[in-house]
C-alpha cells in the first residue's frame, strides 16, 4: 500500500485506529452491525487484506481483499454476539475483545511471514 509511504499517512492511520478503539467503547456508538458500520468495516478489511496479500510474492490482492472484507464483516457479528452474552461491564468486554482481535490479527499476519514494513511497501 504505497499510500502508507506518504509522509504522515501511516501516523494518521494509527491515530484513526486508536480513535476507533476508543470510540467503540462509548455507550453512544451505534451497533457495529448497522449498515454504515458494516460498510466501513468491509472497506477497512479489504484494504488490510490487499496489503497483506500484496506483501507476499505470488499472492492475489483481490483474493486477499475479499478474505479481509469477509473476515471484517464476520467478526463484526461475532463481536456483537460476544458482547451480548458476556457477563462483564461493556467497557471490560470491549477491552478484552480488542486484545483478542489484536493478538489474533498480529499472529495471523506473523504466521504468514509478513512484516508491517512489507505491508506498507506492497
Amino acid at each position: 500500500m504505497a499510500l502508507m509511504r506518504v509522509p504522515h499517512v501511516s501516523t494518521l492511520a494509527a491515530i484513526g485506529a486508536a480513535t476507533e478503539m476508543t470510540a467503540d467503547k462509548l455507550p453512544i456508538m451505534p451497533s457495529r452491525t448497522q449498515k454504515q458500520a458494516l460498510i466501513a468495516r468491509f472497506i477497512a478489511g479489504a484494504i488490510c487484506g490487499a496489503a497483506v496479500s500484496g506483501a507476499r510474492k505470488g499472492e492475489n490482492r483481490i483474493i486477499g481483499a475479499l478474505v479481509g472484507a469477509a473476515t471484517a464483516v464476520l467478526t463484526a457479528y461475532a463481536g456483537h454476539e460476544y458482547r451480548k452474552h458476556i457477563d462483564l461491564p461493556p467497557f471490560g468486554a470491549a477491552v478484552i475483545e480488542d486484545a483478542v482481535a489484536l493478538t489474533v490479527g498480529w499472529s495471523v499476519v506473523g504466521a504468514m511471514g509478513v512484516s508491517e514494513k512489507e505491508c506498507i511497501e506492497a
